[in-house]
């Protein structure tokens, strides 16, 4: 499929945009339809207690602290706006159905949101760790050393208080510290109880032709308005440590409606990057753990895609971004581990990789990444793929290398 990213403006039609840093679209091959473990906590210092140079934000009953200098955004006021994740900022209120989300948007740094609990969201499915936050009973998620995100879920005010962090947690812990919670006619008490058995997304099979993916999931509305468009296949963010948009729309319900409009998905995971990365702000690979931490990566991914009721054999597509010269070995260590982990769990895995490290990536894909599906963007109209092909005659697997100037290279 024609891969690009686009910025999504409720009613237009998708046009290809600029992928980051890297001019030109990718072609991606997808088959079938998947679905977490831990990175070590990332040790960092807590700043100081909140003192004068801290203000509280309340939200529904709940407050908390968090330096002067962060913006303050309602987003039932502002429902277009983005909810960026790579700076920081509070978020209040949840999410409106299209924000406006640049498309070059990548890593994470501390950021905090806090909204009413989404019983249909993934984020309940994680938040299963009981807890105590502001002397209240609550539920808290077990893997942030993962996802680089604590959710803290109130039930005695019906709130989520989500904090994002980058390459430490020691901000979010010290904002973490101070929420409170305080009797409020705008909260709404609730009882939690275990998250129901999901019904998997149906299985896609085969997919061919042009697609598009956007920083933040677009709402269902309009993806129905976008079937206007050529595109048929979008690209949907479903975690890592560097994926920069919060994601309100991104449910299973909505999985299900889109692929009933008629739209295929592909899965895609910002976890770390090469510690050359050619972008900042990302939380990159430590090499002497690269191996540990590629298989972590697979692991929560599994559990992402499964929380979101992405069918098993659903390829998931690491997206690793262009990086300078010098750390190729490690980013294929982590690559490998990443492939290896996901193969052992049953699932199929995917890569997105820039043009200008295709070199570290081809010497490996062809010494141990069998069966993966690796995604090229190139500059101009030339594309390329190397991905796996299951033929039902056959029980093996059969590598193929599509390329060519007007696009992909039918397969028989």
């Amino acid at each position: 499929m024609h891969f690009c990213r686009i910025r999504p403006t409720r009613g237009t039609r998708p046009a290809c945009g600029s992928y980051r840093a890297v001019a030109g679209c990718a072609v991606l091959a997808m088959s079938a339809g998947l679905g977490l473990a831990a990175y070590p906590a990332t040790a960092a210092t807590a700043p100081a207690a909140a003192g004068p140079s801290w203000q509280t934000v309340t939200f529904e009953g709940v407050s908390l602290r968090v330096p002067a200098s962060w913006p303050v955004v309602s987003l039932a006021r502002h429902p277009r706006a983005c909810p960026r994740l790579n700076v920081h900022a509070v978020y209040l209120g949840t999410p409106g159905p299209d924000p406006a989300c640049r498309a070059d948007l990548q890593g994470r740094t501390t950021a905090v949101m806090l909204q009413r609990v989404n019983a249909a969201g993934p984020d309940l499915r994680q938040a299963t760790r009981a807890t105590v936050v502001g002397g209240r009973s609550a539920r808290t998620n077990a893997d942030a050393g993962v996802t680089h995100a604590i959710i803290d879920v109130l039930p005695s005010a019906g709130v989520e208080v989500s904090l994002s962090y980058g390459a430490g947690p020691g901000l979010a812990a010290a904002i973490e510290s101070t929420i409170k919670v305080a009797a409020s006619r705008q909260a709404r008490p609730m009882r939690l109880a275990a998250p129901a058995a999901l019904t998997p997304a149906a299985a896609q099979g085969l997919v061919k032709g042009p697609g598009f993916d956007t920083c933040a999931a677009p709402s269902s509305a309009t993806m129905r308005s976008w079937l206007a468009s050529p595109y048929r296949s979008v690209g949907i963010y479903i975690g890592g440590v560097n994926r920069a948009c919060a994601q309100a729309n991104l449910t299973p319900a909505w999985i299900k409606t889109v692929q009933a409009q008629g739209w295929h998905y592909f899965p895609l995971y910002v976890g770390l990057q090469a510690s050359c990365v050619a972008a900042s702000g990302d939380a990159t690979i430590n090499a002497a753990s690269a191996a540990a931490q590629g298989k972590a990566a697979a692991d929560d991914a599994v559990t992402q895609a499964g929380d979101l009721g992405i069918p098993a054999g659903t390829p998931i597509i690491f997206d690793m971004e262009a990086y300078r010269g010098g750390c190729g070995a490690e980013v294929t260590t982590f690559l490998s581990a990443w492939d290896s982990e996901l193969h052992a769990r049953g699932q199929v895995a995917g890569i997105y990789e820039s043009f200008s490290n295709i070199g570290d990536l081809v010497g490996g894909f062809f010494g141990g990444f069998v069966g993966t599906l690796l995604a090229i963007p190139i500059a101009g109209s030339i594309q390329v793929i190397v991905r796996e092909l299951w033929r039902s005659s056959a029980p093996e697997a059969q590598l193929e290398v599509v390329g060519g100037t007007g696009g992909p290279t039918a397969v028989p």
